[in-house]
């Protein structure tokens, strides 16, 4: 058998070379496919929570002084969202309800209870207001419904042709620490019967005034 001679050689060696490259070169394309799929799904990915950020429900909630005037507080629900948020659920996580000693009491406290257990609908860039809790002007004490400070469960969801999502939000609230003003009606002053007129005009005015505030709640 005789031995190769250098043109063999150099063609095995230009062969094996050949082969090297091609591998290397299947090699960086096939990394190169994987890495521009990879960015194709995370754009896509991408692409999909940014509308869902656009369109889905956003609800939040917030005890609030009542409308109803000195002595109450309100619970605040309200849709931000693109959406409209459904079977929106209110739980009291931190903190109990407080039944009060009457029998009136108890039952205000019951209808609040009844009213946050009601599932309900927020459309889109809408709000509702519960009455949350009643306390005393002079100790401060909650006479009933929920306490003053506690954190609040909000579950809703998202329900579309092709979406159903679920969503929880967990919002603490302190009406104790917090210095939270209230519109007011004014000073009231007292009148003769005379002056009937400018003193319906005064409540009035005041009546405005404590209007245009409660907007700004």
């Amino acid at each position: 058998m005789s031995s190769p001679n250098w043109t063999d050689i150099i063609q095995a060696s230009c062969s094996i070379i050949s082969a090297v490259a091609v591998m290397i070169t299947l090699i960086f394309t096939w990394r190169q496919v994987k890495l521009a799929a990879q960015q194709i799904r995370q754009a896509s990915q991408q692409a999909e929570r940014e509308s869902e950020d656009r369109n889905r429900p956003y609800v939040s909630a917030q005890v609030v002084p009542s409308l109803g005037g000195m002595g109450a507080w309100d619970l605040q629900i309200r849709n931000t969202g693109g959406t409209a948020a459904r079977e929106i659920t209110i739980r009291l996580v931190e903190g109990q309800f407080i039944k009060g000693s009457t029998e009136d009491d108890i039952k205000v406290c019951q209808r609040i209870e009844k009213s946050i257990d009601s599932r309900f609908t927020l459309q889109p860039d809408t709000s509702l207001r519960l009455y949350w809790s009643f306390y005393s002007t002079t100790t401060e004490e909650v006479k009933t419904g929920a306490p003053l400070r506690g954190t609040i469960e909000v579950t809703y969801r998202w329900w579309d042709e092709n979406i159903d999502k679920r969503y929880k939000e967990i919002i603490p609230y302190d009406c104790e620490t917090l210095l939270i003003p209230a519109p007011s009606t004014g000073a009231k002053r007292a009148g003769k019967a005379s002056e009937a007129t400018l003193i319906n005009i005064e409540h009035a005015l005041r009546s405005i005034s404590s209007n245009i505030g409660e907007l700004n709640r």
